[in-house]
């Protein structure tokens, strides 16, 4: 093989073939001509040997196509968003499409500046769970294709895919009404960004009220204090049949350790339930029982979604609530 870099007309030569026929085939453009499977096999196999890439620059000088689509997540720590990258990057892949991901740590003018530098890419799409609605009103004003997930982007008419939130806590109520308890306390993560989070409180709510159980809700910040954690205690310890629901994944786990590093046995002593499944969830013991999100489901929605819009950006698309589904575990 040669040293040099090999050109197209090389691949062509070997494979018997005029080099507009290897670019076509390699760039999937068929449009107006025909090839033999056994034609397309053969200069496939033969760029492969040869290492012959299209120039990505190339291609799209000549058809205005990056094949890039971006996703911007708040939280690459968070299982839920690691895991829908995974999946959604493995759609994007399956279509030919790269996918460039960034994120925005709950920062505003950090998603701001990562769309920014998106744009410049030349991104044909891109999908965001936004920390900051006005974030996003470049993408919208540059008229690249935009599809939000998890959050919707509230005020706007871009098309949104994302779990049935009230769906999710009101089945997590119905399920603690018929294990019998009787005393609640919702707890979630100080974040007012994230308009999901009472949409969960609301369904929770709406679930126990229907045997009229009511419930108390307290909002963490990030690296709660010894008074918050107190508070949480002395609700666990103050009556029986009681219960107390992590409204996201990390809230459910650090409510979790708390409560058995104060020495009270889960669910004897008090019932954990949260919204968002996670691997410790059923790792740990007793297993916590969690709604889960349907996150294949989710990203191959939002993508189809996204593709949608990049083939045909006058079709109308609806928002898309996804399905709960109850795991039932031994810490409740």
């Amino acid at each position: 093989m040669s040293a040099t870099k090999p050109s197209i007309t090389e691949v062509g030569r070997k494979a018997k073939v005029h080099p507009s026929t290897v670019s076509r085939i390699l760039n999937q453009n068929f449009e107006n001509h025909q090839y033999a499977p056994k034609t397309i096999a053969k200069v496939m196999a033969v760029a492969k040997e040869l290492g012959y890439r299209p120039s990505q620059a190339g291609r799209s000088l000549r058809t205005g196509k990056t094949m890039q689509v971006g996703v911007l997540i708040p939280d690459i720590t968070s299982v839920f968003f690691s895991h829908f990258v995974k999946c959604l990057e493995k759609h994007v892949w399956e279509t030919g499409y790269r996918l460039l991901i960034c994120c925005s740590n709950e920062n505003a003018e950090q998603e701001k500046e990562y769309i920014s530098d998106l744009l410049s890419r030349g991104i044909e799409g891109l999908i965001v769970a936004p920390s900051d609605t006005q974030s996003c009103q470049q993408v919208i004003t540059a008229g690249i294709p935009l599809v939000s997930v998890d959050r919707p982007l509230l005020g706007t008419h871009v098309p949104h895919v994302g779990l049935d939130n009230v769906a999710a806590g009101e089945m997590m109520g119905q399920y603690l009404l018929e294990q019998g308890y009787e005393h609640v306390m919702a707890v979630a993560p100080l974040s007012p960004n994230d308009p999901t989070l009472p949409l969960r409180s609301e369904g929770l709510a709406k679930g126990l009220a229907k045997h009229g159980v009511a419930m108390q809700t307290v909002d963490l910040p990030r690296n709660f204090a010894q008074a918050q954690l107190n508070e949480i205690v002395a609700f666990a310890k103050a009556q029986s049949r009681t219960a107390i629901v992590g409204l996201t994944e990390d809230t459910t786990f650090r409510i979790y350790e708390a409560l058995r590093s104060h020495g009270l046995t889960i669910p004897d002593d008090i019932g954990v339930g949260g919204i968002d499944d996670f691997p410790a969830a059923r790792l740990v013991c007793p297993g916590i029982s969690v709604i889960a999100q349907p996150i294949e489901q989710l990203a191959h929605k939002a993508f189809e979604y996204l593709l949608n819009k990049i083939t045909n950006q006058d079709k109308p698309l609806a928002h898309c609530q996804l399905a709960p589904n109850l795991i039932r575990r031994q810490s409740l």
